[in-house]
């Protein structure tokens, strides 16, 4: 088809030069490879980033959790159920993993004496409520995932056995 349209453009006006001819979805996927690898870049990062708070936030609650058996012993043997020592661990991790609010980033930022060399990049994001929202609400998910380990785990606890080892 190629040799067709060089045929035809030389029928046409022999002085114009053909040097290439590519199809619509060549030249857009040329134009758009740069943004879509950035974009693919930066997916790659937040999920590592999501991966690394989560097993943090995993290891702080696993971490309170062992430390803590004594506690969550007392109460079952006085009369707490698994329910309300899984809703003790929760109420007490889940504030520890909320998603930082623009005002907590900003905040963290000045402490460091970033901000002003954030600013343009700040600037240049989205300002789109709805991916604001989604991605604390699902950094939100996460965190309770994470807690909901440790929390079952010392849901669990003998308390028997846990007092005994104290």
């Amino acid at each position: 088809m190629t040799n067709a349209l060089r045929r035809e453009i030389a029928a046409i006006d022999p002085r114009q030069p053909v040097a290439s001819i590519a199809t619509m979805d060549d030249v857009l996927d040329r134009s758009l490879r740069r943004p879509r690898f950035t974009v693919q870049l930066m997916a790659v990062f937040a999920a590592l980033a999501l991966t690394l708070a989560a097993a943090g936030i995993y290891a702080f609650l696993s971490y309170w959790s062992v430390r803590g058996p004594k506690r969550s012993a007392i109460r079952m043997a006085l009369g707490a159920d698994t329910k309300e020592i899984l809703l003790l661990v929760l109420r007490e991790g889940v504030p520890v993993t909320r998603p930082a609010s623009g005002n907590r980033a900003g905040s963290d930022l000045r402490l460091c004496g970033l901000a002003p060399a954030a600013e343009p990049a700040l600037r240049a994001q989205a300002s789109d409520p709805l991916t604001y929202v989604g991605a604390g609400g699902f950094l939100a998910v996460v965190a309770m995932a994470a807690c909901l380990a440790p929390a079952t785990r010392a849901a669990r606890v003998d308390p028997i056995v846990a007092l005994r080892c104290e």
